[in-house]
């Protein structure tokens, strides 16, 4: 049950974006649309929409 709720606040902090490393550990695994990355995480820092973003902190790519 704890590794439950840890994952679930995980996901609430990456949701809400109240921190940045848990956007890029609850997006691990996902693919590049189910993603919580958003464009101010981009290399590119721009809302450029059906572009393959790369996150600035851990790499991962993502589309908005």
């Amino acid at each position: 049950m704890k590794a439950a709720a840890q994952r679930f606040w995980l996901l609430v902090k990456a949701w809400f974006r109240l921190d940045l490393d848990a956007v890029c550990e609850a997006s691990k695994g996902r693919d590049l649309y189910n993603d919580f990355h958003d464009y101010p995480d981009s290399t590119v820092g721009e809302p450029w929409h059906f572009y393959t973003h790369s996150c600035k902190r851990c790499g991962k790519k993502f589309i908005i």
